[in-house]
């Protein structure tokens, strides 16, 4: 229990991957320790999110590029060394709870460091579900684009897009789901919003008009 106060250590999410994800067999072709060199154009984006100055990181990627590998590392360290409410969106809520099965919890499973902090949803712990996962100092909740209760409850400080190209263009009536979800990190000085996505008809991509804007502000 005492390992819940410990400070957090000095390294970055890919020094933190390298240290402690285990990539599982459930996704990957090669299961085991996570290596940087396997996708080295990825070290760059991980580490950027240690950046204090970076507060907006927009991937714009290919598919099978380890997109959501990045995001799981990011998953990972936040809940391993600075623990805090994440909130994850996926297109819709069947790839939320997919996402949850067969990649977060198989993490969890099979990274020592994360097992520790996260309790099994067969557990008596209420608060962990598919789709919300509870640990010291924070939570993990993974909803969809087009659920406008969950993008505009309680504040979060780190806000994580997947494939945001495919998501709603609405949540409901509330509006934009992107703009919705940066709102939710509005109280926190230290926010970070990373959206991640393969681009889609050129004029109308969602990521690609983000990355511009994240380009502009840097």
């Amino acid at each position: 229990a005492f390992n819940n106060f410990r400070p957090p250590e000095n390294i970055t999410v890919s020094q933190w991957a390298e240290k402690y994800r285990v990539l599982s067999r459930e996704s990957a072709a090669e299961a085991g320790p996570w290596r940087n060199s396997r996708t080295p154009y990825m070290v760059e984006i991980m580490d950027s999110f240690d950046d204090p100055r970076v507060h907006d990181i927009a991937v714009v990627a290919m598919s099978q590029t380890g997109k959501s590998e990045l995001e799981l590392n990011i998953i990972g360290k936040i809940i391993h060394q600075d623990p805090a409410p994440i909130l994850y969106i996926q297109p819709d809520l069947g790839e939320a709870k997919k996402f949850s099965t067969v990649r977060v919890a198989p993490m969890i499973r099979d990274c020592k460091v994360l097992r520790n902090r996260v309790a099994d949803i067969k557990s008596r712990d209420a608060k962990n579900t598919i789709l919300q996962k509870s640990f010291p100092g924070g939570m993990l909740t993974m909803v969809g684009s087009q659920t406008p209760a969950a993008l505009a409850s309680m504040p979060v400080k780190n806000v994580i897009g997947d494939e945001i190209d495919r998501w709603a263009k609405s949540a409901g009536s509330e509006g934009d789901p992107w703009e919705l979800a940066e709102k939710r990190t509005t109280t926190f000085y230290n926010a970070k919003r990373v959206a991640v996505s393969t681009p889609t008809t050129k004029g109308s991509s969602r990521i690609a008009d983000l990355f511009e804007i994240v380009q502009a502000r840097s």
